[in-house]
């Protein structure tokens, strides 16, 4: 692998040639590596170099990857962001706001369940409390 960037752009080549649905053949310097359950760094680079010199596959990856997928460098490296491009910049937006509005939902989440432990602990200690003020009535009376 020439650059670590496109690691994660190499990767989804692979996975989307494995897919059931996929409507093209490897690259024929790919091809004996699809099928095997780990990539070896050979494979990596083997998929870096069909990436390149091959457009129509290139554009077959760019047209399927996301940030999400490959990050933003990835998609720099297979043409399909250019944060030059006003549509590419307008997709990278609305990326980040899908990406922040999960985060936001997921902080809700996370709030919640600490307000319901917190509840949870105070009641607890209250019956902790309470336990040992009876103890020590008992023990006093």
């Amino acid at each position: 692998m020439k650059d670590d960037d496109v690691r994660d752009a190499c990767v989804l080549a692979y996975d989307l040639l494995r897919r059931p649905d996929c409507t093209i053949a490897p690259p024929p310097a790919m091809a004996n590596f699809v099928h095997q359950p780990r990539l070896s760094p050979r494979a990596l680079t083997v998929a870096q170099d069909s990436i390149e010199q091959d457009p129509a596959f290139r554009s077959f990856v760019a047209s399927r990857a996301t940030t999400y997928d490959v990050g933003e460098a990835g998609m720099r490296w297979l043409g399909a962001l250019d944060l030059n491009r006003v549509d590419d910049l307008h997709r990278r937006i609305a990326e980040l706001e899908v990406q922040l509005s999960e985060a936001s939902h997921q902080l809700e989440d996370v709030q919640a369940q600490l307000l319901e432990r917190t509840s949870q602990l105070a009641e607890r200690t209250e019956q902790w409390r309470q336990a040992l003020r009876d103890l020590s009535a008992d023990q006093s009376g």
